[in-house]
């Protein structure tokens, strides 16, 4: 099949793919229990990590702050979100010439935020997805450019983590941390092993269902279900291997933007990072936080609480130990998350708040418009 960006186009036609039943995703209950547990446990993690210090030290390290340095962090911390949201659009202006710029910087915002507060940020797809299917980029679409960003992600990761740990060397003698590091790296190749499945070979998944299928014979109800998934399933594989082939064959140039991106995304993050310690009144070497930060976000990558609550503070606290005094570890760890991830929460509130008024003005009831929740 000659694959053209008009082909690719025609998915959004086929049945299936429409984003069902929104109120899981965008569900205010749902969302204010999500935000409930992540300042439960973000507020948790930094008070244990102000007993550990020395709190009266640590509160002066913030009227030590020094202005210059903010003029740097701010504007990185702004910069980090452009980046998330160029990521996006990379991809978005090439299956929708007519998208904005705007709807990849919203819908970056809307998965920060429902990451933020969903377990395993599993919330954040999602929520994206659904902010790029409100600018007319179908679901399917949708979710290749989430893959292939998360592609971009996990080669990233996989080999900056594996060059800060030959760089770090034995620097690191917690078992805890050493662990976590190791779990990381088993989940991040996991994870890149089903993807590839998914694009490669997916008549793996197809005779996985089938024994599934076949496992449940005696359970009409379970048998029905597998069977409805693997229709789904295979239905949703034709139309993300599509997309993804017309990226990688016709639209390798973007691809390769994917990676570049990713690469720039996270070292202005660390960069960031540096600068917060200098501005505290930190010593440690620049090469240092940029390392010990690689390893930080791979380990909260995949951390089962909302937006990687308690795991990345003290995680950040327990890595910094080894660049930083142990008084400035509190007011490091929390202008770190402030500046990297409570910035764009806030700003994803609106955002997300939004596309719930929007879901529940569809879905009012006797609303004429309104298509059993259908997107």
């Amino acid at each position: 099949m000659r694959l053209t960006l008009s082909s690719v186009n025609d998915n959004k036609n086929k049945p299936g793919f429409d984003l069902a039943d929104t109120s899981r995703v965008f569900n205010r209950k749902t969302i204010r229990k999500g935000v409930i547990l992540f300042l439960f446990i973000s507020i948790a993690a930094l008070a244990g990590i102000f007993l550990y210090s020395n709190t009266e030290n640590s509160l002066e390290a913030f009227s030590n702050l020094k202005p210059v340095y903010l003029l740097l962090i701010i504007p990185l911390s702004f910069l980090d979100l452009w980046l998330g949201g160029l990521r996006i659009h990379v991809f978005t202006r090439k299956l929708n010439p007519g998208a904005s710029t705007w709807l990849s910087f919203r819908a970056n915002l809307a998965n920060i935020f429902m990451g933020a507060v969903t377990p395993s940020q599993t919330g954040g797809g999602p929520a994206q997805l659904f902010i790029l299917h409100q600018g007319g980029i179908s679901v399917a679409r949708g979710m290749s450019i989430g893959v292939i960003n998360f592609l971009s992600t996990i080669v990233f990761f996989v080999i900056a983590s594996g060059g800060a740990l030959l760089f770090l060397g034995g620097s690191f003698s917690s078992k805890v941390v050493n662990h976590l590091i190791v779990a990381g790296f088993v989940v991040f190749c996991l994870q890149f092993i089903v993807v590839l499945t998914a694009l490669l070979k997916p008549s793996i998944f197809e005779r996985f269902f089938h024994f599934l299928t076949g496992f449940f014979t005696r359970a009409p109800r379970i048998a029905q279900k597998v069977e409805g998934l693997r229709k789904w399933f295979g239905q949703f594989v034709e139309h993300y291997r599509d997309t993804c082939k017309f990226f990688f064959y016709k639209e390798l140039l973007v691809v390769v933007q994917s990676f570049v991106l990713t690469g720039v995304l996270y070292l202005n993050k660390f960069t960031l990072a540096y600068f917060i310690m200098k501005g505290i009144g930190g010593t440690g070497g620049f090469i240092d936080v940029i390392a010990i930060h690689m390893l930080i976000f791979f380990i909260s990558y995949f951390a089962p609480s909302p937006g990687a609550s308690g795991v990345a503070e003290l995680t950040t606290a327990a890595l910094m130990s080894s660049v930083i005094s142990r008084n400035l570890l509190p007011v490091f760890t929390l202008l770190q998350r402030f500046f990297l991830l409570y910035i764009p929460v806030i700003l994803g509130v609106f955002t997300v708040l939004g596309a719930v008024r929007g879901t529940e003005t569809e879905n009012t009831p006797g609303d004429s418009t309104n298509k059993s929740g259908e997107i």
